[in-house]
């Protein structure tokens, strides 16, 4: 919660109330992983990203009103699905993929990561 301040249609000064609510899903690129973890069912992989979600509350404190309500639902498969795409497409092409596996998910890491991988004195990756 916060304050906001806007200005009304005669120039007076206007505080309302922010009241944020957030809210967060494991998400998973393989549907058939989100799918199981949707159901309660146990999935062998951790998740690959928190989808994230919730409301934004605009509260009128002088009038006990709430004015305005922006939501985006956890539960959306529509948003979860246009998530998953932009993940999909653009993971390629960041730094982070230079160093670290791709985000379909694929075994093998890109091979300039593995020159920066260190392993201890018995041949164990750290």
């Amino acid at each position: 919660m916060r304050p906001g301040g806007r200005l009304g249609p005669d120039g007076e000064s206007i505080t309302d109330v922010v009241i944020e609510i957030t809210q967060r899903r494991r998400g998973y690129l393989r549907e058939s992983d989100q799918t199981k973890a949707d159901h309660g069912d146990t999935v062998n992989v951790p998740h690959d990203f928190w989808f994230r979600g919730g409301c934004t509350i605009l509260f009128d404190p002088e009038n006990q009103r709430v004015r305005y309500v922006i939501g985006k639902g956890i539960m959306s498969e529509r948003r979860l699905k246009a998530q998953r795409r932009h993940l999909a497409e653009h993971y390629g092409s960041s730094l982070r993929a230079t160093y670290f596996q791709s985000a379909a998910g694929d075994e093998e890491p890109e091979p300039f990561a593995m020159l920066h991988r260190s392993y201890d004195p018995q041949g164990t990756l750290r």
